[in-house]
């Protein structure tokens, strides 16, 4: 059940992410994205794997972040 939920909230982020931007809105995705990873860390029993989580959030987030601005460079 816990791998339906973030499918779901995965898209729900990205439609956010994606109607903002749509609009000219660029900071509704990011908030959007901030809650869904504070709501996804929540859902995690233990501290520490809260930080291999976070820790595996941040790198992909930056690497995501890296090859968008190459595509747009």
């Amino acid at each position: 059940m816990g791998s339906l939920l973030n499918v779901v909230a995965f898209k729900l982020l990205w439609a956010a992410a994606g109607l903002g931007a749509a609009r000219g809105a660029m900071w509704p995705g990011p908030a959007a994205v901030a809650r869904g990873v504070a709501w996804h860390l929540a859902r995690i029993p233990t501290a520490a794997e809260r930080r291999r989580e976070l820790t595996y959030v941040l790198a992909v987030g930056r690497a995501g972040a890296a090859v968008d601005s190459g595509l747009h460079a």
